[in-house]
């Protein structure tokens, strides 16, 4: 993650004033997410069957809570004009992970 923070840094302060650099912008902070990815699935590779199952179940319960999230700013941006629609992604990801976390914490204390 803290690669991912450092390339959203770096490529903010080069700027985004021509296309190549828009398109940099855009897919720079890419790549430690796909290292996060990675991460996971050799993480569930190593897992053992519990922890898989329920990794599996708090993703499934997630990506449910990001859809309907996603569906909802869609919703609302149509309703509402003053809506910023690019936070429509941010939105779905914040609601997926955040119930990811808090999944995590509780099937933590179980």
């Amino acid at each position: 993650m803290t690669l991912y923070v450092v390339a959203v840094i770096v490529v903010s302060l080069l700027g985004r004033d021509t296309l190549t650099k828009r398109i940099v912008f855009a897919l720079v902070p890419t790549v430690p997410l796909v290292l996060v990815v990675r991460a996971v699935v050799l993480w569930l590779r190593a897992a053992d069957e519990y922890q898989r199952l329920a990794t599996y179940r708090l993703l499934a319960i997630s990506f449910a809570v990001a859809m309907v999230a996603a569906v909802l700013m869609g919703f609302a941006g149509s309703a509402f004009s003053g809506l910023d629609p690019s936070l429509g992604g941010w939105v779905a990801f914040l609601a997926g992970m955040g119930t990811w976390a808090a999944g995590s914490v509780r099937a933590a204390r179980r």
